[in-house]
């Protein structure tokens, strides 16, 4: 018995909570499905009510052409703060882990040094203060080149490293990253040694696009062709170092500062700012691409023992298990990865899922078709394992294509078979599935529909934009309006063969996101052109997604415990 009390009225309402006994499998999904909802609301709510939320990633590289070559100078420059308190800076060899030079305790330690470098290395101790952490290297050998490692340490914390590189010749090339976010200031590196004796000085600050930035001649700084500010007391020091304060999304770019002697360039440094995440706005997304999929997965698990049916249990588990290789696809931060896993997120990812999951799901449905098989014909049974057989090929075709150890040749020839493969699977599943289901008397639509299919993948910007002169806003309207025509037709015709099941509904849905993934290909390939990731549909996938269907399962869960 339960009574409910509101204000001066009451009523009894006679519950039976006998009705609604959960078992344990039933407790743990609806626990998974709200651990779900709020690992994807969350997240998102913290992502984007922050600012900022991106930042610069500071890709530095220089180049030293020292003409005399008796001595070279390998390049280490931090934030000048980094030299107060508890300070350390370890030079190493990267190859042999060999200590060039310790400074330590305020002084250079050379009783560390490895006895090679005792006497050749050294620090530019009056400067460490300022954060020139550099080493000058003399009576240069053959055996000095190679790379070397430039560490700092604070409080035992190493807080900067750089990598510099002795190449053939004793010239300097150094690399090292730092992160920057939107709306802080970043200094661009440029550190000369002893400027008054450069003859005819010259340092040039340019973009990629051949801008000016800062200009310094004739002993001063050129006005007239400056856009950032420079320190003029720091110049005096050979610290030509640029600073963008404010920075916004714009300034994406590689800034090249080249130093001049006569005319000849001798040194130049070039500094990429690259947009990206920061660290742990990334680990946050990370979070809600994987996070919620995984407990819906385990939720659709644990359904699939207590109520599901076979095939709406493996079939949604598959799902979420491989929707983050969409997400990750549609995400805006996808040029933050970088390597293999930014290409294959870029070219591959949205297809190894339509090729996994067509696997499982073309499985489930050879289960089904195969138990009503009693009721085919002969020659009925022998088509549906042939169309499964050869849909089951074309997956396995695209999986090989994925093995990066195929020689070029065979890689090649596999390419081409998985192009050829990603444009049949649509017309063979709709075919399996229309013998599948006995709607085999619909054979009109079984060879008709797979040619409008053929029509909507031709190169639409070569047909009808170079040979027909259309302009790209018709065609693509006229590519649109087809889409469309053909999915409503291929509904239609599917509902006409699921009428008779008992999940019509879940076995269209299945189907149509079959077709939308081929369709966003497709579209990639009629108009040579790459879909650009954007927020609302990277949001509508991880959170509004796993929101939907987390209410959808608890309800139909309440819903079926309570009959």
């Amino acid at each position: 018995m339960c009574q409910v009390f509101a204000g001066d009225l009451s009523a009894n309402a006679t519950v039976v909570l006998g009705r609604l006994s959960f078992s344990a499998l039933h407790t743990m999904v609806l626990i998974l499905c709200i651990s779900a909802c709020g690992s994807a609301l969350l997240p998102c709510v913290w992502i984007y009510s922050r600012s900022p939320d991106k930042g610069f990633l500071v890709w530095y590289t220089c180049k030293h052409y020292d003409p005399l070559k008796d001595s070279i100078v390998l390049p280490c420059h931090a934030d000048k703060d980094l030299s107060k308190g508890s300070l350390k800076v370890e030079w190493r060899r990267a190859d042999s882990g060999t200590l060039v030079h310790l400074y330590q305790g305020g002084k250079s330690q050379p009783e560390a040094q490895q006895q090679d470098y005792h006497g050749r290395a050294h620090f530019f101790t009056e400067e460490i203060q300022d954060g020139n952490f550099s080493l000058c290297l003399g009576k240069l050998r053959d055996e000095d080149k190679g790379e070397y490692r430039c560490r700092v340490y604070s409080a035992q914390n190493c807080v900067f490293s750089a990598s510099i590189q002795v190449v053939e010749g004793f010239d300097i090339q150094c690399t090292r990253q730092t992160l920057a976010s939107l709306g802080s200031s970043v200094v661009l590196p440029c550190y000369i040694r002893n400027p008054s004796a450069v003859k005819g000085l010259k340092v040039e600050w340019r973009r990629a696009d051949d801008t000016v930035v800062h200009l310094y001649q004739d002993h001063k700084s050129q006005p007239e062709a400056q856009q950032q500010e420079n320190h003029d007391e720091e110049i005096q020091h050979g610290n030509y170092f640029l600073q963008l304060d404010k920075l916004r999304e714009e300034d994406e770019a590689r800034y090249t500062c080249t130093v001049y002697s006569d005319q000849k360039r001798v040194f130049t440094v070039q500094t990429r700012l690259m947009l990206r995440l920061l660290d742990s706005i990334f680990r946050v997304q990370m979070f809600l691409v994987f996070c919620p999929n995984i407990l819906m997965f385990l939720a659709f698990v644990c359904w699939g023992f207590s109520e599901g049916s076979l095939f709406e249990s493996v079939s949604c588990c598959a799902l979420y298990f491989l929707r983050p290789l969409m997400l990750l696809w549609a995400a805006p931060y996808a040029n933050s990865f970088t390597g293999n896993t930014k290409s294959f997120i870029q070219s591959y990812s949205f297809r190894a899922e339509y090729v996994a999951f067509s696997a499982v799901f073309y499985s489930v449905l050879f289960k089904t078709a195969w138990d009503k098989s009693l009721n085919y014909a002969g020659y009925e049974r022998v088509v549906i394992i042939i169309l499964f057989v050869m849909v089951l090929l074309l997956d396995l075709i695209y999986i090989i294509f994925f093995i990066e150890k195929l020689s070029q040749r065979i890689k090649t020839i596999f390419s081409v078979l998985a192009r050829i493969s990603f444009d049949v699977l649509p017309s063979l599943q709709f075919i399996l599935l229309f013998f599948a289901f006995g709607s085999a008397r619909a054979a009109f639509v079984v060879v008709v529909l797979p040619v409008f299919l053929t029509v909507q993948k031709y190169n639409w910007d070569f047909t009808c934009g170079e040979q027909m002169g259309c302009l790209p806003l018709v065609r693509r309207s006229v590519w649109f309006i087809l889409t469309l025509f053909i999915n409503a037709i291929m509904v239609h015709f599917y509902i006409i063969a699921l009428e008779n099941e008992k999940d019509c509904v879940g076995w269209a849905c299945m189907i149509m996101y079959f077709q939308l993934i081929w369709a966003t290909r497709d579209f990639t390939i009629s108009f040579e052109c790459d879909l650009h990731p954007a927020a609302p549909v990277y949001v509508f996938g991880s959170v509004v997604v796993v929101l939907l269907n987390s209410v959808t399962l608890m309800t139909e869960l309440v819903l079926k415990t309570g009959e």
